[in-house]
């Protein structure tokens, strides 16, 4: 009888979230033994998921309060680069193709890692760990010579700088989480660096905002579990972005934008070889957009630059068919092959393939051109030797009269 009673308490407090009214366990979690294999992998996989668990077994997930109860100050993380990122958050840099993301990367951990200054903001010291997944280990350790030899050290100066190169390792990003998590805890890493981060996508997509948040949550486990701050870099979409929102420039899912605390945006100046940096910040007061110009191998503050400025791409140029039919004409009447015709308009006009091709499918379907034994023709008459063609228009009416 005293049995089942106890059995149906337990049933009820389980049932409510009430675990702290069942007895606890007799063992202090600091002498819990190791966790066995099989229950092991009975623990969810579901980033976020294991971490609930582990709350719900150790007492329910924490209570409502008042305002009035919740006077005990909370504890901020400390800043790694200061006014823009603490310890356990989350920072995106995003920028579009060749503009120095990997370098910029580089930089800032090797800034953090002396606690020295990034693109003018002063960086606190801490352990950095930089996932290399793109580039070859050779061409990493060239790069990171060539920043570490311009700020006038050397590499053994670095101590808590740490590489890990993972060039051609395929990697799945649940599994990984669950096998750098230990890593970055016994390295005390307080920050980790991931070069780039769709190489951890793996078969997900960019373009899914699910996909993207499982990544996102998986990354969150890593910050709640070891306290590391989380800096990767993701690239912009095509188009001209000086026409886009900061948040809208990257490239995929929203879910890119609206998930990181800190988003740093590189965009194009004016100016060569300049970049305008627009910064969204969660947990910071905003920044004003500021420029920076490469000098190899590092981005320099460029104060008297105006980062309103940006690059705007030359706008593609508007064609006609009929533009693509007059180089037929230039051609003569026995007509031209298609690959010709493309070199001409390519030449002359300057058009690109895709152009040629798109106007040259409305002139076939139009039954302005057709292709007679592998040549592009004009039929009627077009076709007519110049001669007749003279003769042909002589007693016609003046347009004048």
């Amino acid at each position: 009888m005293k049995k089942n009673i106890v059995e149906a308490f337990e049933s009820f407090a389980s049932d409510n979230w009430r675990a702290d009214l069942i007895s606890p366990p007799k063992l202090a979690v600091a002498e819990a033994p190791e966790p066995n294999p099989t229950e092991d992998s009975m623990q969810p996989k579901v980033p976020g998921r294991r971490i609930l668990a582990s709350i719900t077994a150790e007492g329910g997930l924490p209570p409502i309060i008042t305002l009035s109860e919740w006077v005990q100050a909370e504890s901020i993380p400390r800043e790694l680069v200061e006014g823009v990122l603490h310890r356990g958050m989350k920072m995106i840099l995003g920028g579009g193709a060749k503009t120095f993301k990997s370098w910029n990367l580089i930089d800032c951990g090797l800034s953090v890692s002396i606690g020295g200054e990034w693109m003018g903001f002063p960086c606190q010291q801490a352990q950095v760990l930089y996932i290399n997944f793109e580039l070859s280990p050779a061409f990493c350790q060239q790069r990171i010579r060539e920043v570490v030899s311009h700020r006038g050290y050397t590499f053994a100066e670095f101590k808590d700088f740490h590489v890990w190169n993972l060039r051609s390792f395929p990697v799945e990003i649940h599994k990984f989480i669950e096998l750098i998590e230990e890593k970055i805890r016994l390295g005390g890493y307080g920050l980790v660096i991931f070069d780039p981060i769709y190489k951890l996508l793996g078969g997900l997509s960019e373009n899914s905002a699910e996909d993207v948040a499982d990544l996102m949550n998986a990354l969150d486990e890593l910050t709640v579990l070891c306290g590391a701050a989380i800096l990767f870099s993701h690239h912009f979409s095509k188009g001209n972005q000086s026409r886009k929102e900061a948040i809208d420039r990257v490239s995929g899912s929203g879910v890119w934008s609206r998930d990181p605390d800190t988003l740093m945006m590189l965009t194009r100046h004016k100016q060569e070889n300049a970049y305008t940096i627009s910064t969204i910040l969660r947990n910071h007061p905003p920044l004003d957009d500021f420029v920076v110009q490469w000098e190899f191998p590092r981005m320099r503050r460029r104060e008297d630059l105006n980062p309103a400025q940006l690059h705007c791409a030359a706008r593609s140029p508007v064609f006609t068919p009929e533009q693509v039919l007059e180089v037929l004409r230039d051609a003569g009447g026995e007509g031209i092959a298609t690959g010709e015709w493309k070199g001409a308009c390519n030449q002359i006009l300057g058009m690109s393939s895709s152009a040629f091709y798109n106007k040259l499918k409305i002139l076939r379907e139009d039954g302005r051109v057709v292709c007679v034994k592998g040549k592009n023709v004009i039929p009627g008459p077009a076709l007519s030797p110049p001669g007749e063609s003279a003769a042909a228009l002589e007693g016609l009416p003046d347009a004048a009269e």
